[in-house]
């Protein structure tokens, strides 16, 4: 009887969540961007998976770049080892953040006019330098809802002749399961 109640009451009070992870992909008919893909991983029962990372690369003789744009949302959320209720995170907002990464011998862009085109509108970014290996590498925000977009353009002609326009399209990643109990 005491096992009975011990599991009733980590049962109701415990609580457990899916999540998926959401990434943005490269869509480029002339292949000038290449995509490289990691799944993300759980680390422990009680924490939030990281997110599966994908890297949209353009690389030529002067400069190498890497883009990353995605999010993770909460579709299931229940009691322990049950997630049943249905949420589809339709609450969530954020602003979309893309990360950028040059590796280059001397590049000295104005990465503010890094323009974004989506939804029949125009963005431009506010950055953040990020620490990193790579010496230029940045975290750029942008006033527009990632929920609210299912594809996107980022124009480096605008700072680069030679790069062309990354298009880019919502692409579902992994799902996880995460238990934790209170």
């Amino acid at each position: 009887m005491r096992l009975l109640l011990i599991t009733t009451f980590l049962f109701i009070t415990g609580c457990s969540h899916i999540v998926i992870n959401e990434n943005y992909s490269a869509l480029d008919s002339n292949n000038s961007w290449k995509v490289k893909y990691s799944a993300g991983k759980m680390h422990g029962s009680k924490s939030m998976p990281s997110l599966d990372k994908l890297e949209n690369v353009f690389t030529s003789d002067s400069v190498n770049i890497s883009v990353r744009a995605g999010y993770q949302k909460t579709e299931f959320i229940g009691p322990l080892l049950l997630p049943f209720i249905p949420i589809g995170d339709s609450g969530i907002s954020g602003k979309l953040q893309v990360n950028i990464e040059f590796d280059c011998t001397d590049c000295d862009y104005q990465i503010k006019k890094l323009r974004l085109s989506a939804n029949n509108e125009t963005f431009y970014p506010v950055v953040k330098k990020v620490d990193s290996a790579l010496s230029k590498s940045f975290l750029l925000s942008y006033s527009i809802e990632y929920v609210n977009l299912d594809n996107f353009q980022l124009h480096f002609s605008d700072l680069i002749d030679s790069v062309p326009t990354l298009n880019v399209f919502k692409k579902e990643g992994e799902w996880f399961m995460v238990s934790a109990s209170l």
